[in-house]
């Protein structure tokens, strides 16, 4: 079950990317709209990657994986 912060940063991240599923952007870019230190925002963003939420790139390239994308979708209802 996602946690609060597992679900706040997927929804940042959806606001960084839109509804593209190709795009990807920064763990800063995220970091930034979270208000949150851009060490903290990385740590989670690879423990959101082994629970299948995102998907990291290169360490610091970010974009939902399709967990993430029904975890987002699911709370836009």
């Amino acid at each position: 079950m996602p946690t609060r912060r597992s679900r706040d940063f997927c929804k940042a991240l959806h606001q960084e990317i839109g509804d593209d599923p190709l795009r990807w952007t920064t763990i800063t870019a995220v970091a930034d709209r979270l208000g949150i230190d851009q060490d903290k925002a990385e740590a989670l963003a690879a423990e959101l990657d082994e629970q299948g939420l995102v998907r990291v790139g290169g360490g610091h390239s970010v974009t939902l994986a399709s967990d993430g994308w029904r975890l987002v979708k699911k709370r836009s209802r």
